[in-house]
């Protein structure tokens, strides 16, 4: 009848001034989507052989997203924090070893002004002296680099389990999420709050592509799966599987970060990529190490080469000279897995042949 039909239209757009309603108030809300209305005709009675329209109603509460552009952003955000935290540990290398003061070349520069004013007044004890004075400065400045160095290092082990600490409280927050819209599901309340947990997940999925690069598969639904490196399952439905560091078996002072499946641990450190982790990792094999190998090997070889030289040289008294510098030799880190006795020493005999790489 003409009262009901009126009632739905009522109802119906009472419902809709409440989602409006619901936009404006979460105006400033971080990640919500603007929500939509979509009404349609109630089903028609039967009375006397003819169809009778019988009012409106709505037919679902829904948000204005774009599937395309919520995985676009996310990869951007991905890419952005990698290089973002990348670039702020790579700068710390910088200000460190290229500063135009407390750098590696003033102080070698002022070592050789020092050692060429020897050269030109061999008598000169004040030169000598100078000289001395400047290759202990220069010592001492390697020293300060690699204690800065390690510190970084430390530091660096220390922001990735932060990181991979973040990363499994993000996938807990949204496995709960889906455990809430499947819960919704089953009672038939797919409505306007369904709509706000769709919200909340896709935020802590953004979150979460800013900690790692992530994959989302069947992104709509409440057993959504997402995966990182090579695809190895971090959260499917309301099941989750977490990462975690341990150390490296060959030098604990550096963590791997290994899946945690539901059979094995597999360490995947070189397969992930993307956000602040993606930048920790690249910076710690890219920068970090390799920077440290060169500082090492710089040491060796310029004690080594001056050392070379400095006993072709004679004293005051007319005697040989000996060695100038003095540097240790290599430590040696036993694999954790190794089994037996047996133990390996490293000297270097020729500093000219070493290289950046890592001896195993």
């Amino acid at each position: 009848d003409m009262l009901n039909t009126a009632i739905s239209g009522l109802l119906t757009y009472q419902r809709a001034l409440s989602t409006t309603s619901h936009n404006i108030a979460n105006v400033n809300t971080e990640g919500y989507s603007r929500q939509n209305v979509d009404i349609q005709t109630r089903n028609p009675s039967l009375v006397g052989g003819n169809f009778v329209g019988s009012g409106v109603q709505i037919e679902s509460i829904g948000r204005s997203y774009d599937q395309f552009i919520s995985t676009s952003l996310r990869e951007s955000q991905s890419a952005f924090s990698r290089l973002d935290k990348f670039t702020e540990l790579a700068g710390e290398i910088d200000n460190i070893l290229a500063d135009p003061v407390g750098g590696v070349s003033p102080i070698l520069q002022e070592f050789f002004a020092s050692v060429q004013d020897v050269s030109d007044d061999p008598a000169s004890s004040t030169a000598r002296s100078h000289m001395i004075n400047t290759a202990n400065s220069l010592v001492n400045r390697f020293d300060t680099f690699n204690t800065r160095l390690e510190q970084l290092n430390k530091n660096s082990a220390t922001d990735v389990r932060t990181v991979v600490d973040d990363i499994n409280s993000i996938v807990d927050a949204i496995k709960n999420v889906n455990v809430s819209l499947e819960q919704l599901n089953t009672t038939g309340e797919l409505n306007q709050q369904a709509a706000d947990l769709l919200d909340q997940r896709d935020q802590l999925l953004n979150e979460l592509s800013s900690k790692v690069g992530i994959q989302v598969i069947n992104e709509q639904s409440n057993n959504m799966t997402i995966m990182v490196g090579n695809g190895q399952t971090i959260l499917n439905g309301a099941t989750s599987f977490k990462l975690a560091t341990q150390p490296n078996v060959s030098d604990p002072t550096q963590d791997i970060i290994v899946y945690q499946g539901f059979s094995s641990v597999n360490d995947i450190s070189g397969n992930l990529n993307g956000g602040e982790l993606g930048g920790l990792l690249e910076y710690r094999s890219t920068i970090l190490d390799p920077t440290r190998k060169a500082l090492g090997r710089m040491a060796i070889g310029l004690a080594d080469s001056f050392n070379d030289q400095h006993r072709e040289g004679m004293d005051l008294q007319g005697n040989l000279g000996g060695d100038f510098f003095s540097f240790t030799q290599p430590n040696d880190i036993a694999f954790t897995s190794n089994t037996g006795n047996s133990t390996i020493t490293t000297t270097i005999s020729n500093a000219s042949d070493l290289t950046l790489d890592d001896y195993t």
